[in-house]
């Protein structure tokens, strides 16, 4: 009997043991669930990774414009923070959500980057949402780099038999796509868990939407994943450069109201997104006369939203990305050309007079002729889409359409030592250089024909021969001292005194002799028109 019980007593502690391990499962920080098919690859890792290693004394910067030595280090597989707000974990989503092809395209592209991308869809995409990851390889140097990827699941491979660009190479993925929603990753990012079944559900539900994710940053220097603010959407300046932009403080509110509450955006960045098939085709997809990169994302934003559409950030989606400082990848027209060329034809097609602005800013000649751009243009007609006036004033109120008479305008900024100063107004009403805030109104100045540079409360800055300190005076177009000339070598010269405007290491601006090569005589407008 002594024994039954002791028996007993072992039994009952082992069945007490086995649920408090349960329980300690379950309350533990959350881990993604790795995807079982990955488990029957015969796919080497290892020695793909390390046929294109660095040696000892190789730039790591050198190929890729980022670390590649770290990125080479990190296990293709390896945990990111979990960065969606904490009301997304409460979120459910249909289990009969249809599912998406990918299509990932690279040139050259680092094997480690490639690969990391690749696997963390594997791992945290559930098998039912994923039809295929279509991989276009645009004329890589070495076919290997994505020949050796077909031994992992769901890969379908596709090479170009010459280098066409990232828009051509995308459309070659889409005229193989099996899925009806379409979803275009690049090709040095990783997903984070649940990424997808929100962008699903967005294009689901509103199949004119265009799903964008909230894009966290991978360092380019250290590969470290790190959180990007909630609160920011898509916009662009005049010279057509994508930036990005806080939210309007109505919707903020409602943002911070509902963290998984969706932000509306003029653009989206056009790296990752997921669209509708149907919807996508109907837009008429992307022009395939845009070359190599540059502008697709300006495309597809004005069409999308001229055209009926809409564009979304979904703030539970969450995808990191190595942002480059540079290309490493050449240009045959010069990266520059190219992406004058590209926002040519979409000006041309979506624009409508409001093209004369970028022309201003950045220059070409707009009778110079493009090829097949009535294609484009009968597009617009058939689907009957509003005027670029519409989508200024409903979908991008803030951006701000400049005066015929003016020649700059925006922030007028000077970079130093990697920190970015601004000219603003202090509450003194002096004129300091201060840390760059985006968007506030401060920091915003106007530039005339005539040389006169004004603030929003119409005050002009002023200086004088014997008052070198810059000032704000009620603007005058006949005193000479508010006269400026920006000069070739980004100089601000006071007409007056053929004096430069010079900042000073506690902010302050003084009238300084003209140094053509000073740091610290050195000022950009956010806006400068060529004529």
């Amino acid at each position: 009997r002594r024994m039954r019980c002791k028996l007993k007593r072992i039994f009952t502690l082992l069945i007490v043991f086995i649920w408090l391990l349960v329980l300690l499962s379950y309350f533990q920080a959350p881990k993604v669930q790795k995807n079982t098919i990955l488990a029957s690859s015969t796919f080497d890792e290892t020695s793909y990774i390390s046929k294109t290693k660095l040696s000892e004394s190789e730039d790591p910067y050198h190929r890729h414009k980022f670390n590649q030595r770290i990125s080479d280090e990190l296990d293709s597989d390896r945990p990111i923070p979990d960065t969606r707000p904490p009301q997304c974990l409460e979120e459910s989503y249909d289990k009969r959500l249809s599912s998406t092809s990918i299509i990932i395209t690279f040139h050259n592209e680092a094997r480690s980057a490639l690969l990391r991308t690749i696997k963390s869809v594997l791992d945290r995409t559930p098998p039912h949402l994923l039809t295929e990851i279509i991989l276009v390889d645009d004329f890589s140097a070495n076919e290997k780099d994505g020949a050796l990827l077909k031994d992992l699941p769901k890969i379908v491979l596709m090479r170009n038999d010459k280098r066409e660009g990232l828009i051509r190479s995308r459309l070659k993925g889409v005229s193989v796509a099996k899925s009806s929603i379409l979803t275009f990753l690049d090709s040095h990012c990783e997903v984070n868990v649940g990424w997808i079944e929100p962008l699903l559900a967005q294009v689901e539900q509103d199949p004119l939407a265009i799903a964008s994710p909230v894009i966290d940053i991978i360092k380019t220097d250290t590969l470290e994943y790190k959180a990007s603010s909630n609160y920011l959407k898509g916009g662009f300046d005049w010279n057509m450069h994508f930036i990005w932009e806080p939210l309007l403080e109505k919707e903020m509110k409602d943002h911070k109201a509902d963290t998984t509450h969706t932000i509306s955006t003029p653009v989206i960045a056009g790296g990752l997104f997921t669209v509708q098939k149907q919807w996508f085709n109907q837009l008429g997809q992307y022009d395939p006369l845009l070359e190599i990169w540059g502008a697709e994302n300006f495309e597809i934003s004005f069409k999308t939203w001229m055209c009926g559409g809409s564009l979304k950030i979904i703030p539970c989606s969450r995808i990191g990305h190595i942002f480059r400082k540079s290309h490493p990848y050449e240009f045959p027209l010069g990266n520059g050309h190219t992406y004058l060329m590209n926002v040519r034809r979409v000006a041309e097609v979506w624009m409508d007079r409001y093209k004369r602005i970028f022309y201003r800013a950045r220059g070409g000649n707009m009778n110079e002729p493009l090829p097949r751009i009535k294609e484009r243009r009968l597009i617009r007609e058939r689907l009957k889409c509003r005027p670029f006036d519409w989508y200024l004033m409903e979908v991008y109120p803030e951006l701000r359409s400049p005066n015929v008479d003016e020649l700059a305008y925006g922030e007028i900024k000077q970079i130093y030592k990697g920190q970015s100063y601004c000219l603003s107004e202090s509450k003194t009403s002096k004129v300091l250089a201060v840390k760059c805030i985006p968007n506030v109104k401060k920091m915003q100045w106007v530039m005339s024909v005539t040389g006169m540079i004004q603030n929003e409360k119409d005050k002009c800055l002023y200086a004088s021969k014997k008052r070198k300190r810059i000032s704000l005076k009620d603007c005058d177009n006949s005193d000479f001292n508010q006269h400026w000339k920006f000069m070739i070598r980004e100089r601000l010269r006071h007409q007056a005194t053929n004096l430069c405007i010079e900042r000073k290491s506690d902010g302050s601006l003084l009238l300084a002799r003209c140094e053509n090569f000073s740091p610290q005589q050195k000022w950009s407008f956010t806006t400068k028109f060529l004529f």
